[in-house]
């Protein structure tokens, strides 16, 4: 699946409206997690940190992806915040 403005809008819909299941699994879909642009990454990130249905153990992974957007973008207040 590629990447077009009109998927990020439909993610971008999707994290607003908290269906965070849908999310996941679109961002999935469009394959390696460690590739995907910040952006995308971020949001997936943030659904998986809210959704119910995370594992403990998952948590590391969420961390590890908003350290992986701070490396990349070390201004990104957001992943900042929701790293801490």
């Amino acid at each position: 699946m590629q990447i077009t403005s009109d998927l990020v809008s439909e993610l971008q819909k999707l994290f607003e409206n908290q269906q965070f299941s849908q999310l996941i699994f679109k961002i999935e879909l469009l394959g390696n997690l460690d590739d995907m642009p910040n952006g995308i990454l971020m949001m997936y990130a943030c659904a998986k940190a809210m959704s119910k249905n995370t594992s403990k153990s998952e948590y590391k992974d969420i961390a590890r992806w908003f350290d992986k957007i701070l490396q990349s973008d070390s201004q990104n207040i957001d992943a900042y915040k929701n790293l801490i």
